[in-house]
């Protein structure tokens, strides 16, 4: 029988490749298909330890969804607007989420966000598809 945690640190690493796959390059070297100037992930990202990596893709999950919403909202999806500095993304997570320590609260928070991401990719796709960016 596998257990519940195994696999949702499965799925969650399936996820989080697939969103990765979008967002970062393969070589490691910024070579993007499209918006080459994308901000580095932050610091409290890039330097995570391992036993907090669900913080590190709740961060990511945050980012990409509030970039979505920015592109859906503003019907724009320049790269300024689907890959915006990190800033306001790790303040929310400062203020919101860092202080949660039940890694089970985490986890709950990355789904919702994951779910997220998934309605506003099917909004947002065709607007960055008719500028290039997707």
């Amino acid at each position: 029988m596998i257990k519940p945690s195994l696999l949702i640190a499965t799925l969650l690493s399936a996820v989080a490749s697939e969103v990765a796959a979008q967002s970062v390059s393969t070589t490691g070297n910024s070579d993007y298909i499209f918006c080459a100037d994308r901000p580095d992930r932050p610091e409290i990202v890039e330097n995570m330890p391992f036993r907090e990596a669900h913080r590190g893709i709740l961060i990511q999950r945050m980012y990409s969804a509030n970039a979505l919403t920015a592109v859906v909202e503003n019907d724009d999806c320049s790269c300024e607007t689907r890959f915006p500095a990190w800033d306001d993304t790790v303040e929310q997570y400062l203020e919101l989420y860092a202080g949660i320590e039940d890694r089970h609260e985490i986890l709950a928070l990355t789904s919702g966000f994951t779910r997220s991401i998934n309605d506003l990719r099917k909004l947002a796709r065709p607007i960055c598809v008719e500028v290039g960016n997707w």
